[in-house]
């Protein structure tokens, strides 16, 4: 559920999907979500970033959810993108990129003139070596296995080692989620993961 204020609109000169808000008049806080995320992810800091009087855009990167595919992606594709998205938005615009989100505004960081550049739970130092063989075997198999069956596998494992199942609405969106991302998408993400600084 969308909070107050908060309205999806297709980006015009990148054409990805985004949810906004508009405050009064502080400038822009630009949200880029992690690997496997949307920008659903940030539904709960849309309420108070515009009470504070900060205009919100939460952003699906090319390839993720509900914006369009590509042909290749990479690390610039997705920056470019933020960069192009931020050129339209009323500044100062602030960049915040969570997880490989962080990875991908750092990449932006020098190509658009940001109000600042926040990286959230994204280093300084490599994943986990824990989420190496899951990821490994993630970027190996996406593309050909189909993604339901790559879902159930995952929510599987997830539950084994002690995830909290969501609401069971939420599980279905974070399905419904998964299973609309361009497969070769994920498996880029996934090697941008495994290829980060040991």
């Amino acid at each position: 559920t969308l909070p107050a204020g908060v309205r999806r609109v297709e980006d015009s000169p990148t054409r990805l999907a985004t949810l906004r808000s508009s405050g009064r008049g502080s400038g822009t806080i630009l949200l880029a979500p992690g690997f496997t995320g949307s920008k659903e992810d940030f539904l709960e800091l849309f309420e108070p970033l515009t009470a504070a009087g900060w205009s919100v855009v939460a952003v699906d990167h090319r390839g993720q959810f509900e914006s369009p595919w590509a042909q290749d992606y990479d690390l610039d594709l997705w920056a470019d993108d933020l960069c192009r998205m931020a050129e339209g938005l009323p500044g100062p615009v602030h960049l915040v990129g969570h997880s490989l989100g962080g990875l991908i505004a750092g990449r932006a960081a020098a190509r658009f003139e940001w109000g600042s550049v926040a990286l959230l739970n994204s280093g300084s130092g490599p994943i986990h070596q824990s989420q190496h063989d899951r990821l490994r075997l993630l970027a190996k198999v996406l593309g050909h296995i189909p993604m339901e069956q790559i879902w159930e596998a995952k929510a599987a494992a997830d539950r084994a080692n002690g995830w909290t199942v969501p609401p069971a609405p939420i599980e279905e969106f974070m399905r419904q989620r998964f299973l609309r991302t361009d497969p070769r998408s994920l498996a880029a993400m996934a090697r941008i993961l495994l290829a980060g600084p040991q």
